[in-house]
């Protein structure tokens, strides 16, 4: 209960912003550019990491490439979510509904929390080796790799969700900077985080 309380105060809602006045192709330029950085800004990401895990060997490269369809799912289902939470959040605020879209919010946060739960078995290495060998890995060091990567990911979803949500409900009111900062000081943190967590902790 806690926790939803301090959720909703993160998801603020300032009102219904009218997208629709001044020129049109302003307002697109406005939108769209920022949004297009931030689906760069995500696939830098999985380039950074493949540079800095190729400098650990081949073997560690093919482990890394069984988890990539893990990672496509997840990022598939969180971006489902955000954009029903865009699109449901500011139909709500269209109407002036404010405290249904504050409802709206939650309950979609909620949801992303609840589509978490269908990585959990990735924490373990028996549902997983039994994953990445139906993708074609046999060898015990590959699968104990793919284990290790994505073993990471269940965890790291309750942050990357809200990151999800709380961005869509900064879309659907016409902020699209806001979320492309926040994708900017990911990507930072990243650059900075991958080779100590990589070479220094193994």
């Amino acid at each position: 209960m806690r926790l939803i309380k301090k959720a909703r105060r993160i998801l603020k809602l300032h009102g219904a912003v009218d997208l629709g006045s001044g020129p049109v192709l302003s307002s697109l330029i406005r939108l769209s550019i920022p949004s297009i950085a931030m689906v760069l800004f995500n696939t830098l990401f999985n380039l950074v990491d493949t540079i800095f895990i190729s400098w650990l060997g081949e073997s560690h490269m093919v482990a890394i490439s069984y988890t990539f369809p893990v990672q496509i799912g997840v990022f598939a289902i969180l971006e489902g979510v955000g954009n029903g939470v865009t699109a449901l959040v500011g139909r709500r605020l269209g109407e002036g509904n404010m405290e249904l879209a504050r409802k709206t919010a939650t309950a979609g946060l909620a949801f992303a929390y609840v589509l978490c739960l269908i990585w959990l078995p990735f924490l373990f290495p028996g549902p997983s080796n039994a994953f990445f060998r139906m993708l074609g890995a046999t060898d015990p060091t590959t699968l104990r790799q793919a284990w290790l990567y994505n073993m990471w990911i269940p965890p790291m979803l309750v942050f990357i969700s809200f990151s999800y949500v709380v961005n869509s409900i900064f879309r659907c009111q016409g902020n699209t900077m806001v979320p492309l900062y926040f994708f900017v000081i990911a990507n930072c943190i990243n650059f900075v985080l991958d080779p100590i967590f990589i070479f220094a902790f193994g």
